[in-house]
């Protein structure tokens, strides 16, 4: 309790969350079998086997978890949520409007979805969960005590910690860990995984770039005699630059015409299999084509410029 209210009286720590469990380790949790009949699941005979998770409607605030679909349980209610990976499971498809009994709790009715709770690593589909809120749970031995430090704080927080704790007797056990570094840890792989995809859509992009403008420089290369004979018929430098500018952006907008419904479709499609997903803006079609349009106009300038300088008599001869 000490250690509790120096905590709270702390200008360091921002917000406090007391009698809940920590996501990792979870230890307000245990795993059992709930069969599902007609509206009702009760934990007898065989069924679905699913993880339980007891926390009060604090936690949902503090860790900034919203309901994907329906609302979250409200305080002190007989009402529980469930995550994506339960909707998974036979039977649980449409979760919401169903009733629960778990062993000595009141019968409660499942309000909400909500992301999944991930405990391993994110590539790997957790077990089903449900959250609810619990009036006896023999399974907890010592809730967790959660604290967030103001922004920068957490290292100064800690060793302020660390020094109440000197002065206390040492029969008191007490571990202070911080979620970010654990999870960080926990979920290195994947941290890892996410920085290799974002190396790998940075060279792809880059391979595009490159691919567009080595064709522009080909396309021109071999059109350099009948640059040389316009100039030599007395064409000028902007007529020149117009009319093989234009012929390479109308293939850029007949590109994106075609292109650009038919990539949105197919990554709406791919995007409605998951309940959390991106925002595809609408600004990031318009960006691109820009952006193909800068490249075009600075490669076709630069290649036009080059062959606009050379003798024209040498172009027809290296033809």
């Amino acid at each position: 309790e000490e250690i509790k209210q120096a905590i709270k009286s702390s200008a360091l720590t921002e917000e406090v969350l007391e009698g809940n469990t920590s996501p990792i380790p979870m230890r307000s949790s245990r795993k059992t079998i709930l069969e599902l009949q007609e509206n009702k699941a009760q934990n007898i005979g065989e069924g679905q086997f699913i993880n339980l998770i007891m926390i009060d409607s604090h936690f949902y605030e503090f860790f900034h978890i919203r309901a994907l679909r329906g609302r979250l349980p409200r305080a002190g209610a007989a009402e529980a949520v469930v995550s994506l990976s339960t909707c998974k499971a036979d039977g649980w498809e449409q979760p919401i409007g169903k009733h629960v009994q778990i062993s000595n709790e009141p019968e409660m009715t499942i309000v909400g979805i909500v992301p999944n709770l991930y405990q391993e690593s994110v590539t790997k589909e957790p077990e089903p969960q449900i959250f609810y809120n619990g009036q006896y749970c023999p399974f907890i031995r010592k809730p967790d005590f959660i604290f967030r430090a103001h922004k920068g704080c957490i290292e100064p927080l800690i060793k302020e910690i660390n020094q109440e704790v000197a002065h206390l007797d040492q029969s008191n056990k007490i571990e202070v860990m911080d979620l970010e570094k654990t999870y960080n840890e926990q979920f290195s792989a994947d941290l890892l995984l996410l920085q290799l995809q974002e190396i790998a859509a940075i060279v792809s992009i880059l391979i595009s770039l490159i691919g567009v403008f080595s064709t522009i420089c080909l396309t021109l290369e071999q059109r350099r005699r009948e640059i040389a004979i316009r100039k030599i018929h007395g064409g000028k430098f902007i007529h020149i630059l117009k009319l093989f500018l234009f012929g390479q952006l109308r293939i850029l907008l007949l590109s994106a015409v075609v292109a650009g419904p038919i990539g949105y479709i197919l990554s709406q499609q791919w995007l409605n299999q998951y309940d959390q997903k991106i925002t595809l803006y609408g600004w990031l079609y318009p960006a691109i084509i820009v952006l193909m349009a800068v490249l075009i106009c600075v490669t076709v300038y630069r290649q036009i410029s080059i062959a606009a300088r050379e003798n024209p008599a040498q172009a027809i001869k290296q033809e």
